[in-house]
């Protein structure tokens, strides 16, 4: 993998409509057309996304980065969320508690742990493609050390 590089380039298809559908959170005066790929209408996934993103906000305002719907790149945290997401398809539920309880106090951890659960099956049903959690741990660890030496003193 090329450091250099947007990592938004790197992602599927289907992780981009993921991405989009996070970045509606914030900029849904901005909203696109729904997206569907292999027939499979992926704007279910909008409500339970905007849920798990409410209730960070709500803990934490400052943890949800996320980028402008026309921008290429993508967020480390919009990274996190793919992360988190393909864990939970994938049956990691310890990196997805891990990642939720670094997250959210424990008191929020039930709440978001469900609306994971319900992206999952939603994009189970329209027959997604898992993703690798490998692929996707990549993709954070080279975006963040790229922004951390972008950020060295002289």
């Amino acid at each position: 993998m090329i450091l250099n590089s947007p990592v938004y380039n790197t992602l599927v298809a289907e992780e981009i409509c993921l991405v989009n559908s996070m970045r509606q959170f914030l900029f849904k005066e901005e909203r696109g057309r729904p997206v569907s790929l292999n027939h499979a209408d992926l704007g279910a996934v909008d409500v339970p996304i905007g849920r798990l993103l409410k209730l960070l906000w709500e803990h934490d305002p400052f943890l949800v980065d996320l980028c402008r719907p026309d921008d290429p790149n993508v967020s480390v945290f919009e990274l996190q969320l793919l992360y988190a997401i393909a864990a939970k398809r994938g049956g990691y539920s310890m990196i997805v508690s891990e990642v939720l309880a670094w997250w959210l106090p424990q008191r929020a951890l039930n709440a978001a742990t469900r609306q994971l659960s319900t992206i999952a099956r939603i994009l189970d049903q329209a027959g997604m493609a898992a993703q690798s959690i490998e692929r996707l741990k990549a993709h954070i660890l080279a975006l963040a050390s790229t922004r951390c030496r972008g950020l060295r003193l002289v």
